[in-house]
């Protein structure tokens, strides 16, 4: 109830970095915990942002956010979202 009180939304990424990379409008990351996966919410929220031209994606270990905020930051020309699956 906290964060819904303060205004947090079902669904909305964890991550926003709001830099513009290749053909991206920005990145929108939604990160869990090891063994997790998005909700159904959560999944389509992130498949609505990579229809709307954002790298959208998830991670369940720091070392995946970490991997795909490099690759991002980097590579985001060679970068396909098609190679992962939600």
């Amino acid at each position: 109830m906290q964060l819904k009180a303060e205004g947090v939304r079902p669904g909305i990424p964890d991550l926003c970095v709001s830099e513009v990379r290749g053909p991206y409008h920005g990145m929108w990351l939604e990160l869990k915990m090891l063994g997790k996966k998005p909700t159904e919410t959560q999944a389509e929220t992130l498949v609505t942002l990579q229809e709307k031209g954002y790298y959208a994606w998830w991670c369940d270990s720091f070392e995946d956010a970490v991997d795909a905020f490099t690759r991002y930051m980097t590579e985001t020309t060679d970068v396909h979202l098609s190679e992962y699956t939600l």
